[in-house]
């Protein structure tokens, strides 16, 4: 601030012209390192999004097949209960063939 004083006092134009320059300068470069501070930091949230995009497609494809494994072995498990009980409606008891003494 005390430098753009000290331009904005300064009486000879050339000078003062010389001096904004340099202002403009050290402005354009301070933008500069800020855009490429922030491109980079762009580049990294990219990849991190991509990583992460990554995971979430492996977990769901784990869960997927996990799922599917879960479904197979609850129908497999299904079956047998339903046959279990079929079989045991039409086997006849133990006891109505028994003999009693």
């Amino acid at each position: 601030m005390a430098f753009l004083t000290m331009v904005l006092n300064t009486s000879s134009t050339y000078l003062r012209n010389r001096l904004f320059c340099k202002v403009i300068l050290r402005l354009n470069e301070a933008l500069h390192q800020k855009i490429t501070a922030l491109t980079a930091m762009g580049r990294r949230l990219q990849a991190d999004q991509a990583k992460l995009e990554q995971k979430v497609l492996k977990k769901t494809k784990e869960l997927e097949e996990k799922n599917a494994r879960l479904q197979v072995e609850m129908n497999t498990k299904g079956r047998i209960a339903r046959e279990f009980e079929e079989s045991e409606l039409h086997r006849p008891s133990l006891f109505e063939h028994a003999p009693l003494w």
